[in-house]
């Protein structure tokens, strides 16, 4: 599917549906109204940084800290997390390989995982710091 925007976003909503999705992330400029995902009861973050660089710090943060707090409430453990960018091919892989190498995967492992899942991920490549990036906490 293209990016969400105003104009296929009830596509989208019907795959949050399907697939428990109770968070959307956007790491990109924001291209469609929220509001029907408000009324869904499906909380949006809007963590926007520039696309070819790693997350600042505080997006790191706050991303693993919503990462945290599912896995602590034992009545979200069916919610999803939908997270994206312009074209899902490198800002929210990079959020994504930081989520898994949290929970313990080695990075080179997160970017093969999200690559054999997002054919054309360049990954890595759209965060040049990484493993720095990713890691921060484990370097």
């Amino acid at each position: 599917m293209d990016a969400p925007d105003d104009s296929n976003l009830e596509l989208y909503l019907k795959y949050f549906d399907k697939h428990h999705v109770r968070h959307v992330v956007r790491v990109c400029e924001p291209t469609y109204n929220t509001q029907p995902l408000l009324d869904l009861n499906i909380a949006v973050y809007d963590w926007v940084f520039p696309d070819g660089e790693g997350p600042p710090d505080s997006v790191i943060t706050d991303w693993l800290a919503l990462l945290a707090g599912l896995r602590a409430n034992k009545e979200s453990k069916s919610d999803a997390i939908a997270i994206h960018c312009s074209a899902g091919l490198g800002r929210a892989p990079v959020m994504v390989a930081i989520a898994l190498i949290e929970q313990g995967i080695d990075w080179s492992d997160a970017v093969e995982l999200i690559r054999k899942e997002r054919r054309g991920t360049p990954c890595a490549a759209a965060c040049p710091a990484c493993p720095a990036c990713c890691c921060r906490r484990r370097c």
